[in-house]
């Protein structure tokens, strides 16, 4: 699924350009997202892939095994 997260803490730095960002408690800006995702169905797909992608940096198997190299 595509992401469309508010612009607050570290969402923009953690999705990149893996999903769609919207400054909070800005209705129309969160609607405008949510409308290109509706009427785009290849940007929603290229959001879609992207961000399958990025989970695959946070795997609890690779993050455990960074830890125990780290320590």
């Amino acid at each position: 699924l595509p992401i469309l997260a508010s612009i607050v803490g570290g969402n923009p730095e953690l999705l990149e350009n893996a999903g769609l960002v919207y400054t909070v408690d800005d209705e129309s800006a969160f609607l405008l997202k949510i409308r290109e995702l509706i009427e785009s169905p290849g940007r929603r797909n290229e959001l879609s892939i992207k961000a399958f992608q990025k989970t695959q940096l946070f795997d609890i198997k690779k993050t455990a095994k960074k830890y125990l190299e780290l320590y």
